[in-house]
């Protein structure tokens, strides 16, 4: 779920923002946003000013699997 809400914002998301469009705990979405991370799937960056952490979707990453599981097709 974290995943397709990440897919469908247009800008990046704070992990209160994250939470509340899924409707899942803060602490879920942490813990779950650390592993999309991790595995590149999420971007973090750091607001120099406030110093808050907005994650958006890795789109280079997503399109790169898309076109590799797509070329797997036999047809």
């Amino acid at each position: 779920m974290l995943v397709m809400v990440l897919m469908q914002q247009t800008l990046p998301q704070t992990e209160y923002e994250l939470a509340e469009a899924t409707r899942d705990l803060k602490s879920n979405v942490i813990r779950n946003l650390h592993v999309l991370v991790a595995e590149g799937i999420a971007i973090p960056t750091r607001d120099e000013a406030t110093h808050i952490v907005r994650y958006r979707i890795n789109n280079d990453l997503l399109k790169a699997l898309s076109d590799l599981f797509g070329r797997g097709r036999v047809q």
